[in-house]
């Protein structure tokens, strides 16, 4: 409660004329000096004194200065856009990176796992609390998850939502330990530092470089922690869905962690010291070596916590490094007597990938070159020529193929090995399940002008997907029970805070909306008159039709979604050719 003096402050604040002035650089606090033409106002720059007159609508109310850092964003007096931001601009710089919105956490940049607000004696004050009695932490989303747990005896979730590099993975990461950590069952093998390794592991070998973000996840993580009736944790598992890892994309972290951190004798053995230094590897990086032995000494001390012993060890590191050889080796076209076909460019390169995965040489140019054609299609005259049917697969297309299979096989078998070092026999009575998931990238963010590929697309579907389920369960929902219950929400009338410029569903159902008939593709006028049908479904269709190209692919989906259709605001064609822009709500 709110002492007689706190509130004739905050009365006197708001009589004040206290405001935001919202412009493209950011927002500043002014004061109201009096009105000005219809529509306009007077303010005064309280940091420069300078007396504008600017639109009313760029004008917010300011809250009191005891709610700059208010725990809560929900409980702000005038709740705004700039209110909300200065909240959270404040409590960051104050050292507080999170703040609450409701039921959900905000967590104001990457949470580094050395900061001090992630010790054992911080997390040892969480433990037991109730949700009302701590503050905003990731500790106290995971404690008031366990609780709730405990209470209702039915399993529970945590969504770790938000773009690339913006920390989910390290959030994800806090909460597993706290929970490792704060209750641990008696005898159990599952410790904070196996859990941390496995996780080292997996993210070492499921990251990548992008324009965004150093150590990009590249794949979807669902956690599973099972407790025993007493709330102890007594298993956990770790389950891989969309494993999004292509080396000849972008530079994996395992590969440039093995290549300039192993040594000695095993990179004897890796046949690495026979490698061509000068050419260049399309699979890894040469930037940043300094770093690459201190990560693989700490990657194999994670397998060795992990129980992998070192005959899987070798295994893998031979696996790895057959990748690389095979970067070196490359394709190029050579003349034999039965035609045209493709081969290593390097020999040298291919023996010694061919030697680490014990196989012959020419056993396993036939495995990476046996989808390429070596001689025109025959029955080329009957599909109608296009630009997507009529280049064939080049020989560093197909080394790419083969390498993208290798790698994701080998990488099931890391999430095998680290499953099978969390197994327990232990009986469980519920569960805490924990989402992570690549965030939403933009490539132009990123400088990149060629556009996302497919697998970006459905990263950034998959979280527009989570974020209509965020919508419909914190937003939607609430409000349709408080209707129920004959309860008035003053939420102005001028705008309505649930209208599709911030609901994510227009969005979801551009990109999967499902077909509601059977019409058959056909001409562009027919498509205008039938049930539009989500991009996905487009892309589908036109993957399988004869004839079909980019080009018909992008001029149907314009047709379906682009000017004159409601949905024109959510699509457009970009200024490159076959290119189009989502607009995103992230």
């Amino acid at each position: 409660a709110k002492s007689e003096e706190q509130l004739a402050c905050e009365k006197e604040w708001l009589q004040a004329g206290h405001m935001w002035l919202a412009h493209r650089g950011g927002f500043t606090a002014v004061m109201r000096e009096g009105e000005a033409d219809p529509g306009r106002a007077k303010v005064r720059v309280l940091q420069t004194g300078e007396i504008l007159t600017v639109d009313e609508d760029d004008l917010e109310k300011a809250n009191p200065p005891q709610l700059e850092r208010c725990e809560d964003i929900a409980s702000l007096r005038c709740l705004n856009e700039c209110g909300a931001l200065n909240v959270l601009r404040s409590r960051y710089a104050a050292g507080l990176p999170h703040a609450r919105a409701g039921h959900a956490l905000l967590v104001l940049g990457p949470p580094k796992r050395t900061a001090p607000i992630y010790t054992e004696k911080v997390a040892a004050m969480f433990r037991g609390c109730r949700a009302d009695d701590m503050p905003p932490h990731v500790f106290a989303a995971a404690q008031s998850t366990h609780r709730c747990m405990l209470a209702s005896r039915r399993d529970r979730a945590i969504v770790f939502l938000g773009r690339s590099g913006s920390g989910k993975t390290s959030a994800m990461r806090h909460c597993v330990w706290y929970l490792a950590s704060a209750y641990p069952a008696q005898g159990s093998k599952l410790t904070p530092e196996r859990l941390d390794a496995a996780f080292d592991v997996l993210h070492l070998f499921g990251s990548t470089r992008t324009g965004s973000n150093p150590h990009a996840s590249r794949f979807v993580s669902l956690t599973s922690l099972d407790f025993d009736g007493g709330g102890a944790l007594a298993a956990a598992s770790v389950q891989i869905l969309l494993p999004d890892l292509k080396p000849g994309q972008a530079p994996l972290r395992a590969l440039h962690t093995l290549y300039h951190g192993c040594d000695g004798r095993l990179r004897r053995e890796l046949l690495f010291d026979q490698a061509p230094i000068t050419t260049p590897n399309p699979f890894m990086s040469s930037t940043e070596k300094a770093d690459a032995p201190t990560e693989f000494a700490a990657l194999k001390e994670a397998l060795q916590l992990l129980a992998v012993t070192e005959n899987e060890q070798m295994a893998i590191w031979k696996i790895m490094a057959a990748i690389c050889h095979l970067g070196w080796a490359g394709a190029v076209k050579a003349n034999t007597g039965s035609g045209i076909k493709y081969q290593f460019a390097s020999t040298g390169c291919g023996q010694r990938a061919a030697r680490l995965l014990g196989v012959g040489t020419e056993e396993l140019a036939r495995a990476v070159f046996v989808t390429v054609p070596t001689s025109p299609q025959t029955n080329s005259n009957l599909r109608t020529p296009s630009p997507s049917n009529e280049r064939e697969m080049s020989g560093t297309e197909a080394v790419d193929a083969f390498v993208t299979g290798l790698y994701n096989e080998t990488f099931n078998i890391i999430a095998a090995l680290v499953n099978r070092s969390l197994s327990t026999s232990a009986r469980t009575a519920a569960s805490i399940l924990l989402l992570d998931t690549p965030g939403a990238d933009n490539p132009m963010c990123a400088g990149q002008q060629s556009g996302a590929p497919l697998s970006k697309l459905l990263s950034n579907y998959l979280q527009e997907r989570l974020q209509a389920m965020f919508h419909e369960a914190l937003l939607v929902a609430p409000r349709e029970r408080y209707s129920q219950e004959g309860i008035t929400l003053d939420d102005g009338t001028e705008e309505d805070w649930l209208s599709e410029t911030v609901n994510p569903g227009p969005m979801v159902e551009l990109l999967d909306k499902a077909p509601q008939n059977t019409i058959v593709r056909s001409s562009q006028a027919d498509l205008r008159e039938c049930d539009r049908r989500g991009l996905l479904w487009l892309l589908d269709e036109e993957s399988m039709y004869p004839g079909s190209s980019d080009d018909t692919f992008l001029e149907r989906v314009m047709a379906h979604y682009g000017a004159p259709n409601h949905t024109h605001y959510l699509i457009k064609k970009a200024p490159h050719a076959r290119q189009f822009v989502l607009q995103h709500l992230q």
